[in-house]
């Protein structure tokens, strides 16, 4: 899906007529087309991105109406994204992209002819513009998981190391979540920064922020608890340094959220309506008392062999019904392709390596702690996970609502 016309990787290659797109890439999906294999990937990508687009709009207006600022331009873009047609199918896919983006294509159009003045630029782009379209939408979709896996393979935290040993700090002997989780402990001078554009640490004393992967609204609900002392001790993925900020559902097993229920080990598995293999999985254990959501998406396709989840996990201690959280982490876990197929039916299968984003310790939150009149954990759970829908089943909250009491 390409509605911004920029000069992108992938649409340079188009215009340049590269045979990587042409000798290989498109003959690759003419077969999938032909094989019956493309279609419902291309749908489940398009609704995948379409609605990761509208959640951050619509983030944005709640940011800037809580904020007093003007917000027409992200609730304009909401209005057009809620007119687009269905898309149900590829023709339907590649219909929506001949209606949207017309100026575009001309666009396209004249940026070949300029390229390459001896050869028909139009009858290039009305051969292989709907394949451009394809590719360009799996394109994307191979990005967004590519930057999932790198969360593994290049973590930030060797450059951060790199950083702090530059100005005389070894975090591997300072800071103990470091060492151990290549986390960032929060402590003096670092601050919690938390606006629209930026939400990360700041280093008052080397003017750097760092930027971390907790959502905003989490990291308002850990500021908060942090003021009256609920948090003492929490630590950060760090994942980019910089000298300024920028500007810029049914259920197959189990029950929903009970607190009487803490007191006995369980497993439930919330299933999606429209989709049995969108999954959350909910584990209660008592050995050390313990809750573990796990989250898994049946449109995450695999890379490399590999598959990643989502999985908030947190402890807790006291006498049923007043039960008080001392940890909590959010991290994502990766699985070789036979094993997330395997973890799909046994709760018992574990991951082959784990990246952490942020993880409180020696907290003291009431489970039933609630922030803006909904629980502090629903809120961390509804802030990182896709499945919006089995976060809301699980709590007993109505659509649309967006808090659970």
């Amino acid at each position: 899906m390409d509605a911004s016309g920029t000069l992108s990787i992938f649409d340079a290659l188009f215009v340049a007529r590269s045979p990587l797109l042409l000798n290989a890439l498109f003959p690759k999906l003419d077969a999938a087309h032909a094989a019956g294999a493309l279609e419902d990937r291309v749908v489940s990508t398009y609704q995948r991105q379409l609605q990761r687009e509208l959640r951050q709009l619509q983030a944005a207006v709640e940011d800037a109406e809580a904020a007093g600022r003007d917000c027409h331009i992200e609730k304009a873009k909401i209005e057009a994204l809620d007119r687009r047609p269905a898309v149900d199918s590829l023709s339907a896919f590649l219909a929506m992209c001949d209606g949207l983006w017309p100026g575009v294509r001309d666009l396209r159009v004249q940026r070949c002819q300029q390229l390459q003045p001896d050869k028909d630029a139009k009858a290039y782009v009305d051969q292989h513009g709907h394949m451009f379209e394809i590719g360009a939408l799996l394109y994307q979709e191979y990005l967004d998981r590519r930057g999932l896996l790198d969360r593994f393979r290049a973590p930030f935290a060797s450059e951060l190391a790199a950083i702090y040993k530059g100005r005389g700090v070894d975090l591997s002997v300072t800071d103990q979540q470091f060492a151990k989780y290549r986390l960032l402990s929060l402590s003096k001078p670092l601050r919690i920064v938390n606006d629209k554009a930026f939400q990360g640490l700041s280093h008052e004393g080397w003017g750097l922020y760092f930027g971390i992967e907790v959502p905003r609204p989490v990291l308002s609900a850990i500021e908060s608890m942090r003021d009256d002392s609920r948090v003492p001790s929490i630590a950060f993925a760090i994942n980019s340094a910089l000298d300024a900020i920028p500007s810029f559902e049914a259920l197959e097993f189990g029950k929903s959220f009970q607190l009487a229920d803490l007191q006995a080990p369980s497993v439930s598995k919330f299933y999606g309506d429209s989709c049995y293999d969108d999954a959350l999985w909910i584990k209660i254990e008592q050995n050390p008392p313990s809750m573990t959501f796990e989250e898994l998406c049946a449109d995450v396709p695999a890379l490399d062999g590999q598959v990643v989840t989502q999985v908030v996990h947190l402890q807790f201690a006291g006498a049923a019904g007043q039960e008080v959280i001392y940890h909590l982490d959010h991290e994502y876990i990766l699985y070789s392709e036979a094993d997330h197929a395997r973890r799909r039916q046994d709760a018992s299968i574990k991951g082959n390596a784990r990246y952490k984003t942020f993880k409180i310790d020696g907290a003291h939150i009431p489970i039933d702690f609630q922030v803006n009149g909904g629980y502090f954990l629903y809120l961390v759970l509804d802030a990182f996970f896709e499945n919006k829908a089995l976060i809301r089943e699980y709590f007993g909250v109505a659509d649309g609502s967006g808090s659970a009491n």
